[in-house]
């Protein structure tokens, strides 16, 4: 009796996969959820800034010019984050009794519809929420905290992947955010920054583990937002912010849908995005529920062939029955 009831559990999980496989015509491809947090601590930087600087300055710009490209170009242009990045990932190879120190965590997760990380002191997490019904992105929540001569950091990098098959068609994918950050300084920099960047492109490939696509493709459409170029930030209520992006896609046109958060906190600043930032994608000129109507029938979903998954089911079968022989 039990060796039937398994047999007919499995035999409806043949049916089932085979189903998915026919009829799935809305929604998701493929779903690529990345998360980053990073605590620099550099108290040598901190205690005498003017002397390190002095000390350090030239191979702070040479290392700049190496592998970061941009400020600073010369000594007078060094900041003391800049001099906390240099002294806690190049200086080791000079002298490690000044070095400062380093901690990363990284999770980078496909079709998941929840990705958490936080540090071991607990001053930074972030989490990304994914509702796969949904045609968005997940939705990011963080906050970071940092003590005196500190450089935290969260990232998020997430991209659904889709292909359409209706007609030429211009949609829209909007960002709704908001977050609340010190207004402080630490030398000439801020103590606090946020970049939010959304985007759209064709041929975006990923590697496994790796944080940001291994390439970004053709580029569709691009919105971004920088808190320092934010007249609009002058205290540390919550701030409320959005971003829009349009493009066309043709019949056949394999697209993804990307967002890239990025925050840091210096020097005892802070930012808090605990609340959400949240997208949403939607046909020009239509409505959201008009626009759902729409995509039920031009998204489609791209899932593993039929015979994949049902050879799987069968072999499941196969153990299944050859073990409760075993045991009878």
């Amino acid at each position: 009796m039990k060796l039937k009831s398994i047999n007919s559990i499995f035999a409806g999980l043949v049916m089932s996969v085979t189903c998915l496989v026919n009829v799935a015509n809305a929604g998701l491809l493929k779903s690529t959820t990345g998360t980053n947090v990073t605590q620099r601590t550099c108290p040598s930087v901190n205690s005498d800034f003017a002397g390190y600087k002095e000390k350090w300055g030239q191979e702070i710009v040479d290392y700049y010019a190496s592998y970061l490209p941009g400020n600073p170009t010369n000594n007078a242009e060094i900041t003391p984050e800049a001099a906390c990045i240099f002294n806690t990932q190049w200086q080791k190879y000079w002298d490690s009794s000044e070095a400062g120190t380093k901690t990363s965590l990284q999770s980078v997760q496909d079709n998941v519809n929840r990705s958490y990380l936080e540090n071991s002191d607990g001053d930074i997490w972030l989490e990304a929420v994914l509702d796969n019904t949904t045609l968005s992105l997940p939705e990011a929540h963080f906050i970071i905290n940092s003590q005196k001569s500190e450089r935290n950091s969260a990232n998020l990098f997430s991209a659904q992947s889709f292909l359409w098959e209706g007609d030429t068609t211009t949609l829209e994918f909007s960002a709704l955010f908001d977050f609340s950050m010190s207004t402080g300084t630490w030398g000439d920099s801020l103590d606090s920054f946020y970049a939010l960047s959304i985007g759209a492109s064709m041929g975006m490939t990923f590697d496994a583990g790796q944080f940001s696509p291994d390439s970004w493709g053709t580029e569709l459409a691009l919105g971004e937002y920088e808190s320092a170029g934010d007249s609009g930030i002058t205290n540390e209520d919550v701030n409320y912010r959005d971003l829009s992006i349009s493009f066309e896609v043709n019949n056949g046109d394999h697209f993804q849908l990307w967002g890239l958060s990025q925050a840091f906190a210096l020097n005892g600043g802070w930012i808090d995005s605990a609340n959400t930032m949240r997208t949403q994608l939607a046909i020009q000129g239509k409505s959201v529920e008009e626009s759902k109507q729409v995509f039920s029938n031009s998204l489609t979903v791209e899932v593993p062939e039929p015979s994949a998954l049902t050879l799987f089911a069968v072999g499941l079968i196969g153990l299944v029955t050859s073990r409760f022989k075993k045991k009878s």
